[in-house]
């Protein structure tokens, strides 16, 4: 399959958009800006599939992509069948069905389109960029506190509060940063580019300021790969960039407090004896009230929502409640209407969307249809490799960070994250990669 240059430019420029522009309260926001965002994050990957589709209508060969065509079919299929069977039938079903069939289609195309190798450098290079500018402003919004999440302060004696940059929450700031971050380290590891180790520097404090326990144990597992492959390679210079990213959090107000919680998680984890645990901080007595930095009260609250989830998931395995139809019950508070067992809901307390993609997703298509989602999404990584002469494995670590982090967050619903890793997964998973022809 062909690209054209207009397909190109779309792509480089929905990257910016998408990545600076559209998330959900970010610099100014308001009803008409919010629902400007809305329509650009399913329009833009949209003019990208239609401007694909146009590059190929006259050549396209479906007996060539036969795998991929079941598996956009079986999952389109099992969506429209969800809705039909669901809960509830509204306008959100149908951005749902949009949605997620932009996500399967723009895989597939960019998968599979004949990208030069001048073409798929200038869209890396857009992420570079992109991920440059939203990283300046993340620490330039700590520095002056600007609309900096003050929600868990408490926890963390000092802080000043959790950045986000971009986007809606920290929670989905730390999980592009770690994103961008681990390829970054990649290619740092292929090319001693400055640009690279800047980035890597700038995404590392970033992942810090937003306090999240997620960010912080992928940011370790990254670290951990990345000074292993720096060492095996001879490159010891590498090793100076978690050693200034680890000396200049320490150096964050909160942040001792932060590491000794993600600690004592880790101990909890693992079953360490107490005599055997190192201690940096101890509980902390304020007004009277004890806070105990292992009592992690937005763990509780995770586990209860969860729980919602997975109730649904024991009740209605096989088709769900409805693609979409997690707000319906949101919004309206009434799950209790399409489960048996309402035991597991607490008076009084509100719950909310479950943070777990997996759980969200199974229990709106059932497990059925998360299993089918996954497995395209990993079918993909598969025939890259299969396929593919050269850099084979540029997509498997993407493609792990992008699983443990919907363990902790509802990544594959939220837009603005979900379609910067379709594009970048696409991208590192062409298997059509041509190199520039000689004259």
């Amino acid at each position: 399959m062909k690209i054209s240059n207009r397909s190109v430019n779309l792509i480089i420029i929905s990257i910016y958009i998408i990545t600076l522009l559209c998330g959900i309260g970010t610099f100014i926001s308001n009803n008409t800006i919010e629902l400007v965002r809305k329509i650009l994050l399913l329009l833009l990957p949209f003019s990208i599939n239609v401007s694909l589709i146009i590059d190929n209508r006259k050549t396209f060969e479906f007996s060539k992509y036969k795998p991929y065509i079941i598996f956009i079919i079986l999952n389109i299929s099992w969506y429209i069948l969800s809705i039909l069977l669901g809960i509830n039938k509204s306008i959100y079903s149908i951005v749902g069905l949009f949605n997620f069939t932009n996500i399967l289609v723009l895989l597939f195309l960019l998968t599979k389109v004949e990208i030069d190798n001048k073409a798929r450098k200038k869209i890396i290079n857009a992420f570079i960029y992109t991920a440059l500018i939203v990283s300046l402003y993340g620490i330039i919004e700590y520095l002056f506190q600007i609309d900096l999440n003050t929600y868990s302060n408490y926890k963390y004696p000092g802080i000043l509060g959790r950045i986000s940059s971009t986007f809606y929450l920290p929670t989905l700031y730390d999980k592009y940063a770690v994103l961008l971050f681990s390829y970054v380290s990649y290619l740092s590891l292929k090319n001693d580019k400055l640009i690279y180790k800047i980035l890597m520097l700038l995404l590392g404090i970033n992942i810090t300021l937003t306090f999240s326990r997620g960010g912080f144990i992928c940011l370790l597992v990254t670290y951990l790969i990345f000074s292993i492959y720096s060492i095996m390679n001879k490159k010891y210079s590498n090793l100076l960039i978690p050693v200034i990213v680890f000396i200049i959090s320490f150096l964050i107000p909160g942040y001792i407090y932060f590491f000794q919680s993600n600690l004592n998680y880790g101990y909890k984890k693992l079953h360490i004896p107490e005599n055997l645990r190192i201690e940096f901080v101890e509980e902390i007595e304020e007004d009277d009230k004890l806070y105990g930095i292992d009592d992690d009260a937005s763990l509780e609250y995770r586990r209860y929502y969860n729980s919602v989830g997975l109730e649904i998931i024991k009740e209605k395995p096989i088709i769900g409640i409805g693609l979409n139809n997690y707000s319906y019950i949101y919004n309206n508070q009434n799950v209790s209407n399409y489960i048996k067992d309402t035991s597991i809901l607490i008076d009084n307390l509100p719950y909310m969307y479950p943070h777990s993609g997996y759980i969200q997703m199974a229990s709106e298509i059932g497990v059925t249809g998360l299993l089918l989602f996954i497995s395209y999404v990993v079918f993909i990584m598969y025939d890259s490799i299969k396929n593919r002469k050269s850099l084979k494995y540029y997509g498997i670590l993407i493609l792990i960070v992008f699983l443990l982090g919907n363990a902790s967050e509802s990544l594959v619903y939220n837009k603005q994250y979900m379609y910067i890793f379709v594009i970048l997964y696409g991208i590192l998973n062409n298997t059509q990669v041509l190199k520039k022809k000689k004259k």
